[in-house]
């Protein structure tokens, strides 16, 4: 469990990559010498190798055997589906989510597992619907909000983009203004003002994720400062990284060399995206 708070520690860019990587790697490596028979501790190292290293030949080897010694380690088989989806093995992961999906039902992080890999197929519809089942379950949860506001931005529904993200704004207790802002960006500029809107809020955060600024600026098609900031976040390993060949936020990038480029550095396959 330390090793994998070290690599969350790491993959959401709160603690250097090298200092993340080092010490998730010791208490890993602890963990075995332990116990080489427990499926967590194989687990942790299949979370290691792939957020921290991008070897993907290693995750898949490691969470196997996760499985094999327990195949109700429920996120093993989780974050096994994740690891087809960027590979863009959708078919295949929808059935590894769902020995997930089957051990915890009601659960947000195996639900919200199924309603990515709908996502990042292109399944808008069914995203939207496994979203709004999660909303009936946990009304409150901002989350779910943000999740659905997603698949409606991906999807070129940015009316109800916005009445999503009000809704996950008034649950975290955001002033009205800021909600008016939002939709008055989108009113007066469309998908533009919209994306500038996220843009500008990203970059007022202390600690803000590089990949989705510089989606934000390949939505603005600004492409230098989109790679100047996917680049930081390649050398970050930030997290939303390892879906690079798949998700659609990235699609004004992907006729780049230069995007081309980064997926062969992350050991990625260049996936035939139908837009």
């Amino acid at each position: 469990m330390l090793a994998d708070c070290y690599v969350w520690f790491g993959w959401s860019c709160n603690l250097p990559l090298e200092e993340a990587t080092a010490k998730a790697t010791a208490f890993a490596q602890k963990a075995l010498e332990i116990d080489d028979m427990l499926s967590e501790s194989h687990y942790a190292l299949a979370q290691i190798k792939g957020a921290l290293h991008w070897d993907w030949l290693g995750v898949e080897e490691e969470h196997k055997r996760a499985i094999e010694l327990n195949p109700n380690n429920g996120l093993a088989h989780g974050e096994n589906a994740w690891r087809l989806v960027s590979r863009g093995q959708f078919a295949d992961a929808i059935v590894e989510s769902k020995p997930f999906l089957q051990l915890d039902p009601v659960s947000y992080i195996p639900n919200m597992s199924m309603a990515w890999i709908y996502l990042l197929s292109r399944h808008y519809d069914e995203a939207i619907t496994h979203w709004k089942k999660m909303a009936e379950l946990e009304p409150n949860d901002t989350r779910i909000y943000r999740g659905l506001a997603t698949v409606y931005e991906r999807s070129g529904q940015y009316e109800e983009a916005i009445i999503a993200r009000q809704k996950m704004m008034t649950l975290s207790g955001a002033p009205s203004g800021e909600l008016e802002a939002l939709y008055r960006a989108y009113r007066e500029s469309g998908p533009n003002g919209y994306w500038r809107w996220l843009l500008e809020k990203s970059k007022e955060q202390h600690n803000p994720h590089p990949a989705y600024v510089a989606m934000y600026y390949g939505q603005l098609d600004d492409k230098d400062r989109a790679f100047a900031w996917l680049e930081k976040a390649y050398e970050q390993h930030d997290s939303p990284m390892f879906r690079l060949a798949v998700e659609p936020g990235w699609d004004p990038l992907r006729d780049d060399p230069r995007f081309r480029d980064m997926l062969q550095r992350m050991n990625l396959p260049e996936i035939a995206i139908h837009k």
